[in-house]
């Protein structure tokens, strides 16, 4: 919405802790004799979108799998993702990286398929695309397929979760593989500064374990070997009661949920449930001392970080309560999009006119099961590094401004407005993204909301605002410049990054919490481009619409077309204006001014094209 990311460090860190007693899944080929349970039909009134034409229908398997049904005749491709809510944050601390580890293994053959790779060169035979990933509190499995290879698809698919093999003889070579993978990253400034990050919080909080893995966490002990390292996780949480399945084809939901009960149903549930996480990010002050280790010190913190890369970003991080929980009040996107708001009088239209920064995002941040955190992020000037504190006091300036409720509500249903027409007219995602991502909010939301929970803001709260408007003070944030002219004293285990890490002084935290306000950072004024009436305009004339756009200015030099959309039947519309002249590339240093000169017309009408 408003807050645009300028560089989209997508930090996935979703919640954790399951529950410790748990029964051990069978290995054993009696999964396959198991009889086929019927399903329970929970509810079919899932909210969509006025674009949306196919068919829910959202189902409980006996084994209490949660699975989502969607039908959808017109489909080219088929879909289907499996949400385990487990990750990295389980991960014992002696064998980090494990769930990484697991999410590699479970592809590579199964009791019913023991050919390691034939899931994979299926789906590719079919013109099908498949992956996963592992987050902080998600292991995500997801594929897409030609529609009519579903139920064959599925079938292999559902085999991972009911009997994989996890064949010792494939644990060196994917172990090789994680480490791999991790070797490849050692470079890119989005994870060494996520390894800052695991390096300076909370060592008690398991966002602090390295969460890739590598050839050292992932050793095998005396004791223990890595493989029965990796069983005991898959027993202990890959549970039916942990798990969201999301099946998009084009079958009826009645063909759909028959398919999904002959192969799912046999998943093992031994009770498994998701534990909010209650240590906090960071120690509190008074359970900090002065000679604490970096880990241990208390907020206010402030960190530097020299990236590989040449970039100057600056980020205060405001640890919060959960915010997921107040998802239909949505208290961090309303803040972020005062804060984040590019238009005339807001914070970075006056940080650019001071010279001090190019771009700024603001919204939430970290997001998991027992806590959340909003961050800021300004991409600053040279000038900008030089002037670090008066950003700084810039930023508690909106804050302050932010907080004054006078037009909050008026603001608040601007908002709710631009956000039920973005999920009133959404377009149709891919298959594959669609049920990815689906499986993964099941974990939150209610059925009926599943679709719209991350469009909605229905109800105005100003105490709840204000609430999360004071976790944003300069006793409660981790200030961080990642730029060349960092200074810094340490290097990160993992990464070997450069870092410094040193409490905030008495006198920068004063001068921040009497910052006052600016009276050239202001709230957002009203949009006078959002629409009240959103109805598409029907055709006025009996003759069919042209296919081909239509002339409708012919002057020397100038020539105005215009296409009716007759697809996709959206209210949205484009306006391209192309100047053409010979001049623009002739050569190299022409080239070079146009370029400089679209990039400070786009700069200049900021303030005008971002509302």
């Amino acid at each position: 919405m408003f807050s645009r990311k300028l560089h989209p460090q997508r930090i996935t860190v979703l919640g954790f802790l399951a529950a410790l007693v748990l029964s051990a899944c069978s290995f054993t080929p009696s999964h396959q004799d198991q009889a086929i349970v019927t399903s329970e039909i929970v509810t079919s009134d899932i909210v969509t979108s006025d674009n949306d034409h196919r068919q829910y229908r959202y189902i409980e398997l006996e084994n209490n799998l949660r699975v989502l049904l969607i039908s959808d005749p017109e489909t080219d491709k088929a879909a289907a993702s499996l949400d385990v809510h487990v990750g990295s944050g389980q991960d014992p601390r002696e064998y980090q990286g494990l769930a990484h580890f697991l999410e590699h293994m479970l592809f590579l053959g199964t009791e019913k398929y023991p050919e390691a790779g034939e899931y994979q060169s299926f789906i590719d035979a079919h013109s099908g695309e498949h992956n996963a990933y592992t987050s902080f509190e998600h292991t995500n499995y997801f594929f897409d397929i030609d529609a009519e290879y579903l139920p064959e698809a599925l079938d292999r698919f559902a085999q991972f979760f009911v009997a994989p093999l996890f064949t010792e003889e494939y644990v060196e070579r994917e172990k090789n593989a994680v480490h791999s993978e991790y070797t490849s990253k050692l470079k890119n400034d989005q994870r060494r500064a996520w390894d800052v990050f695991k390096t300076i919080v909370n060592p008690q909080h398991p966002i602090s374990k390295f969460s890739v893995g590598n050839l050292d966490t992932l050793s095998s002990t005396d004791e223990q070997s890595l493989r029965q390292q990796l069983l005991a996780f898959y027993q202990q949480y890959y549970s039916a009661s942990m798990m969201t399945l999301v099946v998009l084809g084009k079958e009826s939901l009645s063909e759909l949920e028959n398919d999904v009960n002959q192969r799912f149903s046999m998943i093992a549930n031994n009770g498994a449930n998701k534990v909010a996480i209650e240590e906090p990010l960071f120690q509190s002050v008074e359970n900090s001392t002065a000679n604490d280790s970096p880990q241990n010190k208390s907020l206010p913190l402030m960190v530097g970080i020299k990236p590989e890369k040449e970039q100057r970003l600056l980020s205060l991080m405001f640890p919060t309560e959960p915010a997921r929980l107040f998802y239909q009040q949505k208290p961090m996107s309303f803040i972020g999009n005062i804060l984040g708001h590019e238009g005339e009088g807001s914070l970075l239209s006056y940080l650019k006119s001071k010279g001090l920064a190019e771009g700024l995002s603001a919204g939430a941040g970290l997001s998991y099961v027992g806590g959340s955190s909003f961050n800021i992020t300004v991409q600053l000037t040279e000038s900008g590094v030089a002037k670090t504190d008066d950003v700084i006091e810039a930023v508690f300036q909106a804050i302050n401004r932010a907080s004054e409720p006078s037009n909050q509500q008026v603001l608040f249903q601007e908002q709710r407005k631009i956000t039920e027409q973005q999920f009133k007219y959404s377009s149709a995602a891919p298959p594959i993204n669609y049920v990815r991502n689906i499986s993964a909010d099941l974990h939150y939301y209610p059925v009926k909301d599943v679709l719209q929970g991350a469009h909605m803001m229905t109800n105005y709260d100003g105490d709840l605002i204000a609430r999360f408007l004071g976790y944003l003070s300069p006793d409660n944030v981790v200030v961080t410049l990642n730029a060349p002219e960092a200074v810094v004293n340490k290097e990160t285990h993992f990464y070997q990054t450069p870092y410094s890490v040193t409490s905030l002084n008495n006198k920068q935290v004063s001068r921040w919490k009497n910052a006052g306000l600016n009276p050239d950072i202001r709230l957002p004024t009203e949009n006078v481009f959002v629409a009240d009436n959103v109805a598409l305009k029907a055709n006025s004339s009996n003759q069919p619409l042209s296919l081909n756009p239509e002339l409708l200015v012919d002057q020397p030099g100038f020539r105005v077309w215009f296409k009716k959309d007759q697809q996709f039947m959206l209210p949205k519309g484009d306006l391209f204006l192309s100047y053409r002249t010979a001049i623009a590339n002739d050569s190299a240093e022409h080239r070079a001014y146009l370029k400089m000169y679209v990039d400070m017309v786009v700069d200049e009408l900021n303030e005008l094209s971002y509302p």
